[in-house]
């Protein structure tokens, strides 16, 4: 990030978030796109330009391959195949100050590492914080703020979630809000990168549980059983979610999907359908191609 001037690591902050997509969806499909791609996937205005130069030096997630068509690095690839009882989960839920990344902190994470269905380690902990929290978050959350004031900074809060978290597979409820914050996090304080995998049950859901009009962790309640009074805590909505991706792996299998590429196949049906913002993209002769929407 050094050799960027100022207006490219601007440019690469106004991108993050489309980057991030444009990385979870890569690293699940194992597909790859062009660099004018990789651009409409940045900003879909595609007003940006240069992305491309700047994504090789600043976001090391990303490599090209011989035909210069930028992929995910796969270094976790082999996990595709695994079965999905065999597969470790880590679910994850955090608590913030607000949605705005570099703004708002993390004050809370909760987490829950589940592997044939059953959960078989927690995680939890505050986080100690330089702002405020709002006191309507701070009234849902029941937060407890004399733990935060004592508690850890974030830099080793995550040092020590990331050892928890290994190589399983990250999940979450709306699993961009919390991908993005925890992968921003770790890169204003240097350490490891995510792993490849991630999951979000609220496009899982939709595939699986088709019928349903909403898809919230209340409103699926019926399905995860899940303590509705630790609802809106970090460690109590990741026991729901792991409750609720328990229901949704015997649902699919059901229906003979036992493998995470299939699981991971059905989520990105959904991901395509939630992002309509962003460029259509279509397999052409294992390469991809976006056209505006």
């Amino acid at each position: 990030m050094n050799s960027l001037t100022k207006e490219d690591k601007l440019l690469y902050e106004r991108s993050s978030g489309w980057l991030n997509r444009a990385y979870r969806w890569l690293s699940k499909s194992g597909l790859t796109l062009s660099r004018l791609d990789l651009m409409l996937l940045a900003n879909p205005s595609a007003k940006i330009k240069g992305i491309s130069d700047i994504v090789k030096i600043a976001d090391n997630r990303f490599e090209l391959d011989d035909s210069s068509f930028w992929r995910a690095k796969d270094l976790l690839s082999w996990r595709f195949d695994s079965l999905l009882d065999e597969t470790e989960f880590v679910v994850t839920d955090l608590e913030s100050t607000g949605a705005v990344l570099g703004k708002d902190e993390i004050f809370e994470i909760g987490a829950i590492k589940m592997r044939g269905g059953e959960m078989i380690e927690e995680f939890h902990t505050y986080v100690k914080i330089n702002q405020s929290i709002p006191p309507y978050v701070a009234s849902m959350t029941r937060a407890d703020l004399s733990a935060i004031a004592k508690a850890p900074n974030i830099k080793e809060v995550l040092k020590k979630f990331l050892e928890f978290l290994g190589v399983a597979v990250l999940v979450a409820h709306n699993a961009e809000f919390d991908y993005n914050f925890i992968y921003y996090e770790t890169q204003r304080h240097g350490l490891k990168t995510l792993p490849v995998i991630d999951l979000c049950t609220w496009l899982l859901a939709k595939q699986v549980l088709d019928k349903e009009k909403k898809y919230g962790l209340t409103d699926l309640a019926k399905f995860h059983k899940g303590d509705l009074a630790d609802r809106h805590s970090a460690l109590g909505d990741a026991r729901m979610t792991g409750y609720l991706l328990k229901y949704l792996i015997s649902q699919m299998k059901k229906k003979n999907t036992n493998h995470l590429s299939q699981m991971l196949a059905l989520e990105n049906k959904s991901f395509n359908q939630a992002y309509k913002a962003r460029p259509k993209i279509k397999r052409n002769k294992q390469k991809l191609t976006a056209q505006n929407v």
